[in-house]
C-alpha cells in the first residue's frame, strides 16, 4: 500500500535506527505484544529472503514477558517503538505507518515468515503498476504433529 504521510509517531520512542546509503522503497511494520522469539524469527526471515534494502519497524505494544525486544532491534538494525501503555494492533499499525519513511509499507504479524526469495521484486513490481494494492498471504503447512499444524 502507498503511504502519504511522513509525520513522526505521537506515541512511543524510536530507540534504534541507522541510516543506510541505499534508497529504501519498502517499510515492513511489525506490531506485537508478548510474542517472544517469534519477533526475531520474523525479522530473520525477512532479511534471509531479500537482498533488497527494506526498513523494518518493530512496535512493542507494552509487552511484559521479559524479552529484551530492544536488543533484538539493535541486533538487526531495525527501528524500535515501545508503547508504555497498550494501544492495540490497529493503533500500532497507524503509528508504524506514520513513522515509515518509504513510499510503500507492508503490515506483518510477528509470527509471519517469508519462504520465497523473490517476494520483494513481485511486491514492488505490482506496487509500481498500482500503488493502492492490497496483498494477502497464504499459509504454508511446514509439518504437522498431533493437535498442531506448523
Amino acid at each position: 500500500m502507498s503511504k502519504t504521510t511522513n509525520t513522526p509517531p505521537q506515541n512511543g520512542v524510536i530507540q534504534n535506527h541507522n541510516e543506510h546509503t541505499m534508497k529504501k522503497e519498502l517499510t515492513i511494520i511489525i506490531p506485537f505484544l508478548n510474542e517472544g522469539v517469534e519477533v526475531e524469527r520474523t525479522v530473520q526471515s525477512i532479511l534471509e529472503h531479500t537482498k533488497e534494502c527494506v526498513d523494518i519497524i518493530l512496535i512493542n505494544d507494552g509487552s511484559d514477558d521479559g524479552i529484551d525486544y530492544a536488543a533484538i532491534s539493535t541486533k538487526y538494525n531495525t527501528k524500535y517503538l515501545y508503547n508504555k501503555e497498550r494501544q492495540g494492533v490497529a493503533k500500532c499499525r497507524d503509528i508504524g505507518v506514520e513513522a515509515s519513511e518509504t513510499e510503500y509499507f507492508l503490515l506483518l504479524d510477528a509470527h509471519m515468515r517469508f519462504y520465497s526469495n523473490n517476494w520483494y521484486s513481485i511486491l514492488l513490481s505490482n506496487l509500481e503498476k498500482e500503488s493502492n494494492t492490497l496483498f494477502c498471504c497464504q499459509s504454508k503447512n511446514l509439518y504437522s504433529r498431533p493437535l498442531k499444524t506448523i
